[in-house]
């Protein structure tokens, strides 16, 4: 798309990988409920700058992908359930997490960036049944207030400046 799009909900099921791109962007809003993005097969792409405006859900279905591949913003107040399915959903770009946005990403998750930008953002990285859930992150960057909860799972960071993220965790116990 080369201008902007809103929608409540995007569905894909095609083996065939679709890629929306473009000059333009994206923003999942709803009036009540949650905004969704569904991928039942195949790999899909979505290539736009996204801003989630309403609670979103991703929903991947077991041997599906679904790539974020440009900045994925998360509004204050709304939140985002990374994936409600058994999918995967590969973050490629930057996900930033405003005021009181929160992420929970609920199966082991590969993200370039995460910035919780807010003094009451959040990602929560919760089980994944039996297993210990892993967030992989090439950077990550967080402001005072902000919270990273790993209760009972792992984090293995790639980059950043790994002395400022310790000091962040040893003052958040």
């Amino acid at each position: 798309t080369d201008t902007a799009k809103i929608l409540g909900t995007m569905n894909f099921d095609n083996t065939n990988g679709y890629v929306i791109d473009g000059a333009g962007s994206l923003t999942l809003q709803v009036a009540s409920g949650s905004a969704a993005v569904n991928v039942l097969s195949g790999i899909q792409e979505i290539n736009v700058p996204t801003t989630l405006a309403s609670s979103t859900i991703f929903t991947v279905s077991a041997g599906a992908t679904l790539k974020i591949s440009d900045p994925l913003t998360i509004n204050s107040g709304t939140s985002l359930t990374g994936n409600a399915g058994t999918g995967t959903v590969l973050y490629q770009s930057t996900v930033t997490v405003l005021g009181s946005g929160n992420i929970t990403l609920a199966a082991p998750t590969v993200m370039h960036s995460l910035i919780l930008s807010g003094a009451n953002s959040s990602a929560t990285v919760s089980a994944h049944g039996a297993s210990v859930n892993v967030l992989q992150l090439d950077s990550l960057s967080t402001v005072p207030g902000s919270q990273l909860n790993l209760t009972n799972n792992a984090l293995i960071l790639h980059g950043g400046v790994v002395l400022s993220v310790a000091s962040q965790l040893s003052t958040a116990f």
